[in-house]
């Protein structure tokens, strides 16, 4: 919701918003939550919130996404190993938004642990600590089957997520999610063991604790999380059915 909060752009999305016929926000939350994780932010975000006068109807349809390209490997996994996956690093708040600085602050309480920050070109330096942070450059989309699946954890602790690809991708490769208390993640991750509550070092320390204790999950279930709900199916499925009803709308 970044760009509701410059006045420019606002009045610009505000007009699209307000123009067309129906809005598919991919998660309930893009359209109106009460957000918590991080005091700085605004209590209340999504669209909703930006444009309380809105009158246009909406409907929630999510990401999908195809099992078969993303499956589960007869991989070896690194005990104790945490990956997460992002991109544009050239914009300077990337770091903070996606929550790589609590990963890299936290990373020196956990020796018997690696963190894997996959996507950092190499003329990104980011500001680590301690040697068990490890650091991969951008990745195919083709290989990062093979790259999760080498792993027991993923970790987003995104500050905003609309409806995170990687983490879908992840939990389809069997790695068990940690994640932000954000938009639609938790919804995503269905286990509130698994979510920090607000950005803060200290639970976050307490979190990875106790979720190391429990070790990972199984990882035919954390997958079944995303095969039962986020399919290229029902995806297709719902957006068909809303041209279906706007379609008939304009022929009566």
């Amino acid at each position: 919701m970044v760009i509701l909060t410059k006045p420019i752009l606002k009045t610009f999305t505000k007009w699209s918003y307000q123009l067309c016929h129906h809005i598919l926000p991919k998660h309930e939350s893009l359209w109106f939550c009460d957000y918590h994780y991080d005091a700085n932010e605004l209590s209340a975000q999504g669209i909703k919130a930006f444009i309380p006068r809105l009158k246009t109807p909406h409907t929630v349809i999510t990401n999908g996404y195809d099992p078969d390209l993303l499956p589960l490997q007869n991989l070896e996994r690194k005990k104790n190993s945490f990956i997460t996956l992002s991109g544009a690093f050239e914009y300077p708040f990337q770091v903070q938004l996606k929550g790589i600085d609590l990963i890299l602050s936290i990373a020196p309480d956990f020796p018997d642990c690696t963190f894997t920050i996959a996507g950092v070109p190499s003329q990104i330096k980011l500001n680590i600590q301690s040697d068990n942070i490890i650091i991969l450059p951008p990745i195919p989309h083709n290989q990062i089957a093979s790259l999760f699946n080498k792993y027991e954890y993923y970790m987003q602790l995104s500050m905003a997520e609309g409806f995170p690809n990687a983490l879908c991708e992840a939990m389809l490769c069997g790695c068990t999610p940690v994640v932000s208390d954000v938009f639609s993640m938790p919804e995503i991750v269905s286990d509130q063991k698994l979510v920090l509550l607000e950005k803060n070092k200290t639970l976050l320390k307490n979190l990875l604790l106790s979720i190391l204790k429990s070790g990972p999950l199984n990882a035919e279930q954390t997958r079944s999380k995303i095969t039962s709900r986020y399919t290229l199916c029902i995806r297709k499925e719902k957006l068909k059915l809303v041209i279906k009803i706007y379609s008939f709308n304009t022929r009566n």
